[in-house]
């Protein structure tokens, strides 16, 4: 039985630290791709998303940690506040992003314009 455990506590580590290198991969890409960026609202956008990204990302290394350790064993339930508050905060940030990428879209959005756009992309294809 107990060679079960350790096998579990293993397979844990194994996706955590997986969990841990694709979060790290999508901060530096998202990163990378943000210093490309002209427009400020996107660049807005993004750095809203990469810090979502790094909660998560602390949320997966205190996980991981605490269970790879067996830290809760001795710490007990005051381990799992903090993963709930880094939770939260990716939450209330990713709400945040959403707010902004709605007022994006009504400012670039197509939706109230096809009006305008529709006769003119038609006439372009009449006219090639």
């Amino acid at each position: 039985m107990e060679e079960k455990v350790e096998m579990d506590v293993d397979i844990e580590l194994v996706i955590g630290t997986l969990t841990i290198l694709a979060e790290v991969t999508v901060v530096y890409v998202t990163l990378y791709a943000r210093r490309r960026m002209s427009n400020p609202k996107l660049m807005k956008y993004m750095t809203q998303v990469c810090l979502a990204i790094v909660f998560l990302f602390m949320f997966s290394i205190w996980h991981t940690s605490v269970e790879t350790l067996q830290l809760s064993e001795s710490y007990g339930a005051l381990l799992d506040v903090p993963p709930y508050i880094f939770l939260l905060f990716a939450n209330v940030i990713f709400l945040y992003g959403s707010i902004t990428i709605l007022k994006m879209s009504r400012e670039y959005g197509f939706q109230t314009h096809m009006d305008k756009i529709g006769p003119n992309v038609k006439k372009k294809e009449q006219d090639t």
